[in-house]
């Protein structure tokens, strides 16, 4: 069978029907008219064939204007190629084109329409010598030239020998020399009559290149489609794709074959008056890309009057993914009972391979193919994933629909680059594997991300992977278009609805809101004119140096998506709103935007104002050394009269417990190991956070609290924003004192245990403000012994070494050894030209300190001298506290740049472990079963355990925001059997509180589960675990993975990090202004 035997030569019903909806004109052809117009058409073909040696049938290009009735000559043209054999190639023509993937740039200058219907066959004298038509007609004859074509039919004059053969539709004859021989088998084909067409693949997924396709491909597809839509004479079929595309070659054949009528419009009509033509044209089968879905039918589905007049019964969509948008459409539609396809296919095997029928169980899926429910006939699709990988490569097999590159072999078995997850029996197209890209050296598949992206915001989007150069090498860059329909979104909302659902890694470097998507040729959305949007949206081209003012209105604008306000000049980027989090956002943003911006922008961001922005960006003046002047009521401090005495030496006493950030430790931040205590719990059952108490702050609290127990008695100390700081009873949370500051407090508390005459002990709780100052309080009654001022804002928890030194950082840049007793200055070291956040470490064996600061420089110095012994330059700030492992002799530090290293104390790297984004939470350590587990939350959602004796990832844990927080790791014992438990308790920036358990000791089973709502039931919940959040959690990749077994959500967000107490207690402060307390209960 061949397609000339789908034409019905003596059907005298309307074929095509042409309707410019703008002018008002309708033009109607009928199956009987066109082949008779197309008689003169075939007499000239034959004609050729006559004088062309080998009796090879020519290839004949079809070049007509799309934008106008003249497109009525491609078809008759089209009917003309089959009944005489003739292989054809539509070359396209819509005027004014300029799209790079269609094989003609330029279109032909159109010449007068004839309003009547005439056969002719002999020449006109048509002029055609135009300086502009030259260089159209030198473009039209190369290209069809070099796709092997002998002859061109077109709907204007070419070439001088252009032969006039019918004055309306205009159809001319131009014949190419140079083509008696093609490469290859091709030849042979075309002795063979086997081949049908030419065409070019649309170059979205690589270059162009040419497919012969043969009549055993083609026509099973033509009607094995026909069959499924179950098109009669009685249909409309709307011409949805242009000429080049070879979708409308099924379109045009299978209203052929039904005997049905083909609407066409002028191509620019599609866009503009897409509703319209459903309505007016009273189309019945649609088969379009997504984009042009949302065009044409999204109208109808917002006026519900319309969907009366709506004679659509069949949908059917392919080439591009389906989003949000498109499928609340398909939705609408599938309510009024119309039938939706998802197509699946590619150029290299006739068109499509796969069609699908898509109902309410599958819509959200889209799968491309689905075992034994693929309606078209003859070909296999397959797709195996790697090893450890749960995507694959799309294959596509056949032994019949065989298609011929230009050397005539065939595409079968043809890989098409696709990549696909198996769900069920359904296979669901997850990205191209050229879309792979590497941002902070994690891979990302980009079409994955942009889908995701456009989930979360439930908005069409398309992301882009760009490179922007700057003065010492290229940033990647990953730039988001959002299509900002009503309602409309702001950059700052679409900012805080990634954050809490992406990995740093996938975050957009750029967002670019669009009112809509430029589409290409084919009816999809537009690259090159994207990347054209880049250039523009960055005013200039990003290896060029932008002044001043640009590069402050760039800051300005990151700020303003970033936290949702523009700065003034006394603003603070914290002070407004931000965090650690977003203002490292903001520089990487900047720097890939601004190609000679330094990376010492995040230290002026976080510690000074808007001003001083400026003044760093403009060099304009040096930037003191002090920080801001935050405006507040200074407060008289009163002295501890009781404690002016001498401070007894402090001793150890086993009775004593200070737990602060994970750690039991008389002597905070010098031991590795996590709390082992002796904890029992009953893990076996279903677990719960059970409310116990919450206590007002006023203000967010986001330092994390500590836990003493003294003399037993009990203690919670904790500061906040507002410059509370309290004590609390951890029993009931009865406020034992309180004490305001006079600015904010950020820093952690530690404390400092002191023996009074070997009877009795009180202790010391120091703290930091945003006052400058380092404060020393009684824990007893909060009364304050000393303050300390230096030159900056104090974050740093200070570190106590027996007998009575403190040491801590500041903002000022300076490290600080201070006196407990007298809280006098022993000695200040300024390590770097950056601030000091982490809290120091003691390395005991050496009497040295580890610091670290902002700008990545890791230091160790004397204990007693302040001398620095070594200094580490990382590159990037430190944000998590350095860890000492007295077992292996060497410190952790946990960076900014996505990796956890391990440092000598002599200041080398001795490895270094890469994970999936930046890294706040500081790390601790836990033994099991002989492993000793280095364990941290980490910017990408995740919590890692990294064995140190093999320093790899051996489990990780995904959870649905970026975990800021330290973790708490406790040693369970079992209330029921005889094994032990590894407990972890951690919080994410989303408010989710999660209890977790690694392994166990015995065999005994252990309850493995995901959330529950009975887990998050306490009345603190206000948004409890969703099912669906539920399913994406990744028990994910080598190791026996933890167990979650229980959960809450707070109603804000948690950088406080949680503390696990003896008696099943939980304790964390959240940003809504409350510390709170949980029981686990079963």
């Amino acid at each position: 069978m061949h397609l000339k035997d789908l034409i019905q030569p003596t059907l005298d019903s309307v074929w095509i029907h042409f309707t410019d909806i703008a002018a008002g004109k309708n033009i109607q052809l009928t199956h009987k008219t066109a082949v008779d117009l197309s008689d003169p058409v075939v007499h000239a073909l034959k004609e050729y064939d006559k004088v062309a040696s080998g009796g090879r049938r020519a290839i004949v290009g079809l070049k007509f204007d799309e934008d106008s009735e003249k497109i009525l000559g491609h078809f008759i043209a089209l009917v003309a190629c089959l009944r005489s054999g003739h292989v054809f190639c539509p070359l396209g023509g819509s005027a004014g084109s300029t799209h790079k993937n269609e094989p003609f740039c330029q279109n032909l200058s159109p010449s007068k329409v004839e309003s009547e219907n005439k056969n002719v066959s002999d020449q006109s004298d048509v002029n055609v010598s135009t300086d502009k038509q030259c260089s159209n007609v030198s473009a039209a004859l190369e290209t069809a030239s070099s796709l092997g074509c002998g002859l061109l039919l077109t709907s204007a004059r070419v070439s001088p020998s252009s032969r006039l053969l019918l004055k309306w539709p205009e159809i001319y004859l131009t014949e190419l020399a140079g083509n008696s021989q093609l490469p290859g088998n091709i030849d042979s084909y075309l002795l063979s009559r086997e081949l049908e067409y030419l065409i070019t693949t649309s170059g979205t997924t690589g270059e162009p290149k040419p497919v012969f396709v043969t009549g055993s491909s083609i026509i099973p597809n033509v009607l094995d489609i026909k069959k499924a839509f179950q098109v009669t004479a009685e249909d409309r079929i709307f011409l949805s794709s242009p000429l080049t595309f070879d979708p409308s070659l099924i379109d045009i054949f299978v209203s052929l074959a039904a005997g049905c009528q083909l609407a066409v419009v002028p191509s620019r009509q599609k866009l503009t008056h897409g509703g319209d033509i459903v309505l007016k044209l009273g189309v019945t089968i649609l088969q379009c890309t997504p984009s042009l879905v949302k065009i044409m039918l999204n109208q109808i589905d917002d006026k519900p009057a319309n969907k009366q007049d709506i004679k659509l019964r069949v949908l059917a969509v392919g080439g591009e993914i389906c989003s949000p948008k498109v499928k609340s459409i398909m939705r609408s539609l599938m309510k009024d009972n119309v039938r939706i396809f998802h197509l699946y296919g590619l150029t290299e095997m006739s068109v499509w391979q796969s069609m699908i029928q898509i109902d309410e169980n599958n819509l959200d899926k889209m799968p491309i193919y689905t075992v034994s429910k693929n309606l078209l006939s003859q070909v296999e699709i397959q797709s195996h994933a790697k090893d450890n990988e749960k995507q694959g490569e799309v294959i596509i097999f056949s032994t019949t629909r065989l298609c011929f590159d230009k050397n005539g072999m065939s595409f079968s078995p043809l890989n098409t680059g696709d990549l696909a997850e198996w769900n069920g029996p359904d296979l669901c197209w997850t990205g191209r594997s050229d879309s792979q890209v590497k941002i902070l050296g994690q891979k990302l598949n980009l079409d994955h991300l942009n889908s995701r992206i456009s989930t979360i915001l439930n908005r069409e989007t398309f992301s882009l992977y760009h490179k922007a150069q700057t003065t010492e090498n290229e940033k990647s860059m990953i730039i988001t278009f959002v299509l900002n329909e009503e309602p409309l979104i702001s950059k700052y909302q679409i900012n805080l609805m990634l954050q809490k659902h992406l990995r740093p890694q996938e975050l957009p470097t750029q967002i670019i809101l669009l009112p809509k998507f430029p589409l290409n040729r084919h009816n999809k959305i537009d690259r090159n004119a994207l990347k054209d949007l880049i250039k523009t949206e960055n005013g200039a081209s990003e290896n060029t140096f932008k002044n001043v003012d640009e590069k402050l209105e760039i800051i300005a604008n990151l700020w303003k998506d970033l936290i949702g306000n523009a700065p003034n000049d006394e603003d603070n980027f914290i002070n407004a709103g931000g965090d650690s989090f977003l203002a490292v956002n903001l520089v990487n943003s900047a720097m890939t935007l601004i190609p000679d911006i330094k990376e010492s922008l995040f230290e002026v961001l976080v510690e000074k104002t808007f001003k001083d922005v400026k003044c760093f960006i403009s060099n304009e003046t040096t930037i003191k050394d002090e920080s801001l002047q935050y405006p507040s009521k200074r407060l008289k401090l009163e002295q501890d009269e009781d404690l002016q005495e001498n401070v007894p030496k402090i001793y150890e006493n086993k009775e004593i417990t200070v737990k602060l950030k994970g750690r039991t430790s008389f002597v905070q931040n010098t031991q590795s190991k996590a709390n082992l205590g002796n904890i029992e719990l009953d893990i076996t059952k279903e677990l719960r956070f059970q409310s116990k108490w919450k206590v007002d702050f006023e203000k967010c609290i986001d330092g994390s609290p500590i836990y003493v127990s003294l003399n037993r008695e009990q203690y919670l100390v904790c500061g906040a924003h507002s410059g509370l700081i309290k004590c609390l009873t951890p029993e009931n949370g009865e406020c034992l004192w309180e004490l305001r500051l006079p600015d904010r407090i950020e820093s952690s508390p530690a404390t400092a245990i002191i023996n009074h005459s070997n009877i009795s002990q009180s202790a010391v709780v120091l703290i930091g403000c945003f006052d400058f100052c380092l404060y020393a309080l009684c824990l007893q009654t909060g009364v304050i012994k000393w303050s300390f001022k230096t030159e900056g804002i104090v974050k740093c928890t200070p570190l106590f070494l027996p007998p009575t030194a403190v040491y801590f950082g500041s903002y000022d840049h300076y490290f600080y050894k201070l006196d407990l007793e007298s809280g006098s200055l022993s000695w200040k070291v300024k390590i770097s030209e950056s601030s000091i956040y982490t809290t120091p470490v003691f390395l005991p064996p050496y009497k040295g300190l580890l610091t670290a600061s902002l700008d990545g420089t890791v230091a160790c110095l004397d204990a007693d001298s302040g001398d620095i012994t070594w200094r580490l330059e990382l590159g990037r700030p430190v944000f998590a506290n350095p860890l000492y492992d007295e077992v292996l002799n060497c410190v952790y530090v946990c960076c900014v740049d996505c990796n956890v290293y391990a440092v000598s104390p002599t200041g080398e790297k001795l490895w270094s472990v890469d994970v999936g984004g930046p890294i706040f939470s500081s790390p601790v350590i836990y033994e099991s079963q002989g492993e000793r587990i280095l364990c941290f939350g980490c910017h990408d959602n995740q919590v890692y355990g990294v064995n140190l004796e093999s320093k790899r990832i051996i489990w990780e844990m995904k959870l649905f925001s970026p975990v800021y927080s330290s973790l708490d790791i406790v040693q369970v014992k079992s209330q029921v059997g005889n094994f032990t438990s590894i407990i972890i308790l951690c919080a994410t920036t989303q408010g989710d509180v999660y209890l977790l358990c690694h392994k166990k000791h015995e065999t005994e089973a252990i309850n493995d589960k995901t959330p529950t709502e009975k887990s998050t039931t306490n009345s603190f919940v206000t948004e409890p675990i969703s099912s669906t959040a539920k399913s994406e959690l990744d028990f994910s990749p080598v190791a026996s993975n933890p167990a979650i077994l229980a959960s809450a959500r707070l109603p804000g967000n948690v950088f406080s990090s949680p503390l696990y107490l003896r008696n099943n207690s939980v304790i964390v402060g959240c940003r809504d202004n409350f510390l709170y307390c949980f029981s686990i209960q079963a």
